[in-house]
Formats: structure tokens, sequence, C-alpha cells
């Protein structure tokens, strides 16, 4: 039986206040320097075919490829001369490269 308040078990829901030292993981933050101490599986390596693959974690945009030789890689997420994404970038033999550079 559910009761006025919405809780399934009878009993007001008390929802704490969010602490921020635990749940916000940007660069710079606690729990985002801790977290960015250990390693973390991000995709599958099925899932990179030839088209990169947009990622967000640990509020850090990146983008995950397979260059034609076979060799996995993660950048961030846009171009250091335009901004653009390399989402939609060319992957090429050793690497990917952004749209708008050829």
């Amino acid at each position: 039986m559910i009761d006025d308040e919405g809780s399934g078990y009878g009993r007001n829901a008390i929802v704490p206040e969010e602490n921020t030292r635990l749940t916000h993981v940007g660069a710079g933050t606690p729990m985002g320097e801790l977290m960015r101490r250990y390693w973390h599986p991000i995709c599958m390596t099925s899932d990179l075919t030839d088209l990169p693959k947009y990622l967000k974690i640990l509020d850090e945009e990146l983008v995950a490829y397979r260059d034609k030789s076979g060799k996995v890689g993660v950048l961030g997420a846009h171009c250091c001369h335009r901004g653009t994404s390399l989402e939609y970038g060319r992957i090429e033999e050793n690497g990917i490269r952004c749209c708008y550079h050829g």
C-alpha cells in the first residue's frame, strides 16, 4: 500500500541534500580527481567500427575510434583548431583527422 507521501514502504521519503564532494566528477573536483586515478571501461572494442564513437565520461567529452591499422584510440571530442567534433572526423591509417582539415 502506498501512503500519501509517495513512499512504498509506509514512511516519509526523506531525500538528503546533495553532497557535491561525492556527486560531482568534473576535473578539479574531489571525486573527479579520485576517479581519474583508476581505469574505467568506457566502451566495447567491438563497438568501434569504421565510425568514431562519441562518449561522455567523468564530465569529459571524448571520441573513441579504431584506426585502419587496427589500433584503438581515445581523444578529446573537439578539434584543437576549429573546435569541431571529431565524432565527424575521418578515420585514417594511423589516427583520426578533423573533417575540416582534410
